[in-house]
């Protein structure tokens, strides 16, 4: 029996967006919630700030889930962004925030 792949970024973006399937954001939460904590609290430098940072871009994640697209050309839609560049941007944001 072979094992099945794990759902790409942008399916269980899709999935979230599309179906309000829970689970999905539950899994890019669990994916992503210690690195973007990590660049939270590289920028604020307070432990605290840095959870409540992380908080924000999933938050603000969730709200904006169907904006965000696969890896597209720098010539793709305007508006499209990939979810890496997003949530990359999302934490320096909230970061900045917090300080």
């Amino acid at each position: 029996m072979g094992d099945v792949a794990s759902p790409t970024d942008h399916e269980l973006l899709r999935q979230y967006a599309d179906a309000a399937n829970d689970a999905a954001f539950t899994e890019l939460v669990e994916r992503y919630a210690a690195l973007v904590c990590a660049a939270a609290l590289r920028e604020i430098r307070d432990a605290h700030a840095a959870q409540d940072a992380a908080q924000v871009v999933f938050l603000t994640l969730a709200r904006k889930a169907s904006t965000i697209g696969p890896r597209v050309p720098l010539t793709a839609t305007k508006g499209v962004i990939t979810f890496m560049t997003w949530t990359k941007t999302q934490t320096a944001l909230a970061a900045a925030a917090g300080r």
